[in-house]
């Protein structure tokens, strides 16, 4: 019932929502007056409008937007600015990951954000438009995300590759919180969105056509990655450090479709639970 292109089903969002929590089926089905079997249905992904109503503010989520994902009532709706591509690869069983590649305006050299699993997809886009690596940085270190950073530094004679000090990573260098990088014309910012991860990072970049935010896992289209630190912590900096960003600025996740501020500010459960 969701649209193939979101990265989490519904029942995704609630077990997120329930294990950040730390909120056990028994007290949910007490407090929601949901019974235990129906309840146990919902997680499993058997949709069931006035379970989930019911169950949704419990988990700090927005009912209203966890219902239209729920019925594939939305998809983000964004136009991605010439000189961005997302570059999707495989990994694990019938998953994707996304790394994305910025051309530097008037320029013959690209910025990429994080790996994927293929060396071919990135070697394609950058073939196809005569282009090299200026430099490489992670958002974090995950491994879906850095799966092919050894054959990309081989490849493409060893590039600068940045990440955030908290995963400081054999051959990249590291940076501080609020750090900035200039390409000109473009200033590469800094955000820490940790919570997925001790250096999770966000990258902000601001082109003539739009504002670009390169989250990773921290924030998906409808959802947020799991919060394997700390689901306070990535919850809070997704607020405080990627929805105070203008409306217009374009998400760039590691997983899903491309968003934005704006599309997440109206339809993102988690998002709207914690306003």
């Amino acid at each position: 019932m969701v649209p193939p292109s979101l990265e989490d089903n519904f029942e995704d969002i609630l077990q997120k929502a329930r294990d950040g929590l730390g909120l056990s089926m028994k007290a949910l089905s007490e407090q929601s007056g949901v019974t235990p079997p129906m309840l146990k249905a919902l997680f499993h992904g058997d949709y069931d409008k006035t379970s989930l109503t019911a169950v949704a503010p419990l988990l700090q989520l927005d009912a209203e937007s966890l219902v239209d994902i729920a019925e594939g009532a939305w998809s983000p709706q964004v136009h991605t600015p010439e000189g961005l591509w997302q570059i999707t690869s495989p990994f694990g069983k019938g998953m994707t990951v996304h790394a994305y590649l910025l051309k530097i305006p008037n320029s013959s050299e690209a910025l990429l954000f994080d790996t994927g699993t293929s060396l071919e997809a990135i070697k394609a886009i950058l073939d196809k438009h005569k282009l090299l690596i200026a430099a490489i940085f992670l958002t974090h270190t995950h491994s879906d995300h850095i799966a092919i950073l050894k054959d990309l530094l081989e490849a493409y004679s060893k590039p600068p590759v940045y990440v955030q000090a908290n995963e400081a990573l054999r051959g990249a260098q590291v940076f501080k919180e609020g750090d900035s990088f200039t390409y000109p014309p473009l200033t590469v910012e800094t955000r820490l969105t940790s919570g997925h991860s001790p250096g999770g990072t966000t990258y902000i970049v601001h082109t003539e056509e739009a504002s670009i935010a390169i989250v990773g896992d921290a924030l998906f289209a409808g959802s947020m990655g799991r919060g394997f630190i700390s689901h306070k912590e990535a919850l809070r900096n997704n607020m405080e450090h990627i929805m105070t960003l203008p409306d217009t600025t374009i998400l760039c996740p590691g997983h899903g479709p491309i968003t934005s501020v704006a599309e997440e500010k109206a339809h993102n459960p988690f998002i709207r639970g914690a306003s």
